[in-house]
């Protein structure tokens, strides 16, 4: 299962989004290849509030599922991908070539990740009854974040001008 482009003005993959149900259907692309397409039709709101139809295409290999199925499973991925991104905003950055110090750094920003949510649903939990809610408002990855660099600055100081080789003697700030 893949996801697929859809492409073309009035050919193409576009061509295969009519109508008002998801469907699968058999497709060959333009270099011969023919595949087991899925397409779901979904209905998300514009920027006016007002319901449109959106398509989604999905290529088959080697599966028989609904195009609802295939839709499920796929939004999980979405997930992972949404994590890779939280992830790249915590690891530190190297150039360097050392495979265990980028495996320590990439294991780091997950460790970091996973504190962030923790202690975001401990202590942004609205308290009421029944299920546990979460205030994603309130402890956002940014400020955690940022607490961090404050942290790190405040027990290893910080630079706050470079001195130049200019004279008279001038600073950037």
């Amino acid at each position: 299962m893949s996801a697929c482009p859809i492409r073309g003005k009035q050919a193409g993959t576009r061509a295969l989004c009519r109508g008002r149900s998801s469907y699968s259907t058999q497709y060959t692309f333009t270099d011969g290849t023919q595949a087991k397409i899925a397409l779901k039709a979904s209905l998300v709101p514009n920027a006016s509030g007002k319901l449109r139809r959106k398509w989604l295409a999905f290529i088959l290999i080697v599966l028989d599922w609904k195009p609802d199925k295939v839709y499920q499973e796929y939004r999980r991925r979405f997930g992972i991908e949404c994590s890779d991104r939280m992830l790249r905003r915590v690891r530190a950055a190297t150039t360097s070539r050392n495979p265990a110090l980028r495996f320590f750094l990439s294991g780091l920003g997950l460790i970091l990740v996973h504190a962030w949510v923790f202690l975001r649903c401990t202590f942004s939990r609205l308290m009421h009854r029944g299920p546990r809610r979460v205030d994603v408002s309130r402890f956002r990855l940014n400020r955690f974040t940022k607490f961090l660099i404050r942290t790190v600055e405040k027990s290893y100081g910080s630079i706050s001008s470079v001195p130049t080789h200019l004279s008279p003697q001038s600073v950037i700030y």
